[in-house]
């Protein structure tokens, strides 16, 4: 009996050391993944916390340099009013609404303006001072006008009758409809002067 309780005794004193042993193991164990967590842990967070001093960084405001200042000189401009005497306002719409056929019902001489109508009779040139070819044209309402063209000035036009033809020159007023002359250029160059215009060609 005694040699029973001997063996008994002495394997319950091996499996309490053995389990001393087991739980050392298991405690040296947990202190070794605790200390793996806590490094991690400290490793994670200083990696956050990098991006975020770079984003405030990259969020705090530049400082900025001074700026100069120059002075700014103000410019004034005077605008003069443009006053039109009612002879230059009539002169004016003159030339807008000038036609052969007003300027004949208005009995107005002097006028600059432009006709177009058709050859209806061819007459002998005038001779008297400097050459003047001349032919009649009828408007198309029927109004006819006297074309005095110089020809010491410009070139004489081949003209038929019955073709169509256009003028530019200075209108006076007569009662058979009225005269156009001065249908070349102005030989001291002041002024346009007139022309005419025939099957294509412009004779000035």
């Amino acid at each position: 009996m005694k040699l029973i309780e001997q063996s008994r005794r002495r394997v319950w004193r091996f499996v309490r050391g053995l389990a001393l042993v087991q739980t050392a193991a298991l405690l040296a164990a947990g202190i070794v993944l605790l200390a793996t967590v806590e490094t991690a842990s400290a490793k994670t967070a200083s990696v956050e916390a990098a991006p975020a001093q770079s984003s405030t960084a990259r969020r705090s405001p530049a400082r900025s340099s001074p700026v100069q200042s120059f002075p700014v000189q103000s410019f004034s401009v005077q605008i003069s009013q443009v006053e039109i005497s009612p002879a230059e306002a009539g002169r004016a719409g003159q030339a807008l609404r000038a036609t052969a056929q007003w300027a004949f019902k208005a009995g107005r001489s002097g006028v600059w303006l432009r006709a177009e109508g058709e050859v209806i009779r061819i007459l002998p040139d005038d001779l008297v001072e400097s050459r003047h070819q001349r032919f009649i044209i009828r408007l198309p309402n029927d109004q006819t006008l006297l074309i005095s063209h110089n020809i010491d000035l410009a070139p004489r036009v081949p003209l038929r009758r019955g073709e169509p033809v256009e003028v530019r020159g200075r209108y006076e007023w007569n009662p058979k409809g009225g005269l156009i002359h001065w249908t070349h250029r102005d030989p001291s160059r002041k002024i346009p002067g007139g022309w005419i215009r025939y099957l294509g060609r412009t004779y000035r």
